[in-house]
């Protein structure tokens, strides 16, 4: 929310300033980036036993931070260039339940959540043209991106659903008998903790990952100078807020089809050389 507070602020001061900053041909700027990623997973899937649901809703959030440099061959037309870290999250959620009967022969629900989650971060270094429209400061950028995943995880749990009238725990011979469970990815399952309402299913790297990501990127920049370094050699310091499709040419696991693209809203801050 705070990303998105500020990016309106940056927009809006963009639109009531009246500065223009032409750079000059050969000169070079370099800055931070930073956005925020609203981000769509596709692909994934809750695997329960032999049954994969693919049609649960994912929730997610992302955020990247880097470097920047760019280089003005005209005063329309520059080459940028980001080298960033990049995480993204997604999250899938479903639910469960199956009738069990007491000692008495007193019937009860146990309800099951199920819980499927990716982090997927990686290094990420995007090449992109830049054209700005003459008479203005809005530009056009668009390019690729190459990256690699690092650090990636996916876990996946079903827990009971506390029932204070009926507690309920994992059978303590659920691993005994394979009539009870099948291994989710050749994981061997295990309880989380003692009190045996928790199942670990999988948990480790995205399952037959593709480290090597690639991408486009395409979208607006709008470069607003805040402070003046070199009026003569239109050096200055530029505050640009930035909002950028991404799309994942690659996927994370072809095992799965899970791929990611999102629309990331941020600002680069640069300084010219």
């Amino acid at each position: 929310m705070k990303h998105i507070i500020l990016l309106f602020a940056c927009f809006t001061l963009a639109f009531s300033v009246n500065l223009s900053a032409q750079n000059v041909a050969g000169s070079v700027e370099v800055g931070v980036y930073s956005a925020y990623q609203f981000t769509q997973f596709s692909g994934g899937y809750i695997e329960l036993d032999s049954s994969k649901y693919i049609d649960d809703a994912y929730t997610t959030y992302g955020y990247t931070i880097g470097g920047m440099v760019e280089i003005h061959i005209s005063h329309t037309v520059a080459l940028l260039g980001i080298l960033r870290y990049e995480e993204l999250h997604g999250k899938k959620y479903r639910t469960s339940s199956e009738n069990h009967k007491l000692a008495d022969g007193t019937d009860f629900i146990v309800d099951y959540e199920h819980i499927l989650k990716f982090t997927s971060p990686q290094i990420v270094a995007s090449v992109l043209g830049k054209i700005t429209i003459p008479g203005t400061n809005l530009n056009l950028i668009a390019g690729v991106n190459i990256g690699t995943m690092i650090a990636d995880k996916e876990d996946q749990r079903t827990t009971i659903i506390f029932d204070p009238k009926y507690p309920f725990q994992f059978p303590i011979e659920f691993f005994s008998d394979s009539r009870f469970w099948l291994p989710v990815k050749g994981y061997k399952q295990h309880f989380l903790d003692e009190t045996r309402t928790s199942l670990v299913q999988y948990t480790g790297p995205i399952y037959q990952r593709k480290s090597l990501q690639l991408g486009l990127t395409a979208g607006l920049q709008y470069d607003v100078p805040i402070y003046t370094l070199n009026e003569a050699a239109q050096k200055f310091v530029t505050l640009t807020p930035s909002v950028l499709f991404n799309y994942n040419l690659t996927t994370y696991s072809d095992y799965e089809k899970l791929r990611a693209w999102n629309v990331s809203a941020g600002f680069a801050l640069k300084v010219g050389l």
